[in-house]
């Protein structure tokens, strides 16, 4: 009898295990909180880069951003993320936008998304 206990709670461990390698990037990428990383203040016309975290894996981001009360402009609606759920991208906002406040969103194919916040001038 104890033998076959052994038996069972082994077998219980290894499908627990397999369950969760197979579901780690869905898991994880749903309960960690999605970041979008970008410097705190930029330049027209000068290349910067963004990054986001913890979106789902191989997933397609749509990167936008909005100056003030502009209008949302699209920078990529075809990032994809690592197999982790990261993404990084060069961006360069035209010498011709307005300078002030922007906001950039990213947003994954699943709805998971993340903002942040810089100054444009």
């Amino acid at each position: 009898m104890k033998n076959k206990t052994i038996a069972y709670i082994v077998a219980a461990v290894a499908a627990a295990a397999a369950l969760l390698y197979f579901f780690r990037g869905s898991i994880w990428s749903t309960v960690k909180k999605a970041k979008l990383t970008l410097p705190s203040a930029v330049t027209r016309g000068t290349a910067f880069t963004t990054t986001g975290h913890n979106f789902h894996p191989n997933s397609t981001v749509t990167l936008t951003y909005k100056i003030g009360s502009g209008t949302p402009v699209t920078v990529s609606s075809s990032l994809k993320t690592a197999g982790n759920g990261t993404f990084s991208t060069t961006v360069t906002i035209a010498t011709t936008s307005a300078a002030g406040a922007a906001t950039f969103t990213a947003t994954d194919a699943k709805g998971k998304n993340a903002s942040a916040s810089t100054t444009v001038s």
